[in-house]
């Protein structure tokens, strides 16, 4: 984890170069955690407010209940709720957005489209994780399954010095891996 002063004394969290978007090790984990305690967050609505409250209620009376069916009752609850209950984390949302916006004046919601989505983030953990072994046991040769991947996932595994010598040497380098043309021409391969 590289950290940087940015002059407010703040410092600035950095993921390491050689990982992926996404990379799920400790490292990355533990960075992505201290980003997003810093992140500014957006201020509760009414419903929010009033759903923060009544969640741990409504959660005892069902009990076992999945955190989706959980947020349904709760938002089928807050709609049947009276207008006069209502009003009070309405006025509640409203001072808040108000003390928001003098805190941060400058913030602008916007939705998180550059995060990875989940499937992307098992994909990259089975990547990162596949790194971390040939790091250690084979020390960046892996080279079997090379003209099946995609260039940024085979930099991943080796560097370009590497992709490219593997490329204009791949026919001698992986000819025991293969059965020579006058094999494949005997069993019709």
């Amino acid at each position: 984890m590289e950290q940087k002063d940015d002059g407010n004394n703040l410092l600035i969290l950095k993921f390491p170069e050689n990982h992926p978007q996404g990379c799920r090790c400790d490292e990355c984990k533990k960075i992505r955690r201290e980003i997003d305690r810093r992140r500014i967050r957006r201020p509760m609505n009414a419903f929010m407010l009033w759903s923060k409250k009544q969640r741990s209620t409504t959660a005892a009376l069902n009990p076992g209940i999945l955190n989706s069916d959980l947020s349904r009752i709760l938002g089928v609850q807050w709609k049947e709720l009276p207008e006069k209950e209502k009003q009070k984390y309405i006025i509640e949302a409203e001072q808040i957005r108000e003390e928001h916006y003098r805190k941060y004046p400058d913030f602008k919601y916007s939705k998180d489209s550059n995060k990875v989505k989940k499937s992307q983030l098992k994909l990259i953990d089975w990547q990162h994780q596949t790194l971390n072994y040939s790091q250690q046991t084979y020390n960046h040769v892996i080279t079997p399954f090379f003209h099946n991947m995609t260039q940024s996932l085979i930099e991943m595994y080796i560097t370009k010095d590497e992709v490219i010598y593997l490329k204009e040497n791949a026919e001698r380098e992986f000819s025991f891996m293969f059965p020579t043309e006058k094999l494949r021409q005997e069993f019709n391969w």
